[in-house]
């Protein structure tokens, strides 16, 4: 009987194990299946920059007498994921209450401060101008030119002699562009 129930119980686990082999299938049934294909997408990141904590405007009064002047200082932060151009153009205080050309400006100059770096210094008492400073590599930003610069624009008005200049308002604008370097 012992013989018997042994036979037996081998019979099971053989009819058994060939039922799980026999539903979970052969290794592969259809050798042309699966077939894959690959879909990239490749993504441009283009340079860029944004300007923060610059803009607004500031009222001074130029004190009384010869050869006096005022400074506005208005720091703000570059946020760039590249090197970038700093472009700074200085439209020198002129005169809002006295409009007819010819009339005197006021000796203007404009300065972009990094720390005590000084990378661009413009001056004018007359005419639009302009300069530029391209973002270099230095220690503590990432190679790629990626990170947040601090700045500071000072802005200057000198006058001349009391008589030089007209009384009334004046009006300095200083524009600051972000572009990308020149290679």
């Amino acid at each position: 009987m012992k013989r018997f129930s042994m036979l037996a119980l081998v019979l099971v686990l053989i009819l058994g194990f060939s039922s799980v082999m026999f539903a979970c299938g052969p290794a592969n049934p259809n050798p042309c299946l699966p077939q894959q294909e690959k879909f990239t997408v490749v993504a441009w990141n283009p340079l860029q920059g944004v300007i923060e904590g610059l803009g607004g405007e500031v009222a001074k009064t130029l004190p009384c007498g010869d050869e006096t002047e005022i400074e506005a200082i208005a720091p703000f932060s570059v946020r760039s994921n590249g090197f970038l151009r700093i472009e700074l153009e200085l439209n020198p205080f002129t005169s809002l209450t006295f409009t007819q050309s010819g009339m005197p400006k006021i000796m203007t100059t404009a300065k972009l401060l990094q720390g005590t770096a000084e990378h661009i210094s413009v001056s004018s008492n007359n005419s639009k101008v302009s300069g530029s400073h391209d973002m270099v590599e230095h220690a503590g930003f990432l190679p790629s030119g990626r990170g947040v610069r601090n700045y500071k624009l000072v802005v200057n008005g000198k006058l001349g002699n009391i008589e030089d200049q007209a009384y009334g308002d004046y009006k300095a604008v200083v524009t600051v562009t972000l572009a990308a370097p020149e290679n």
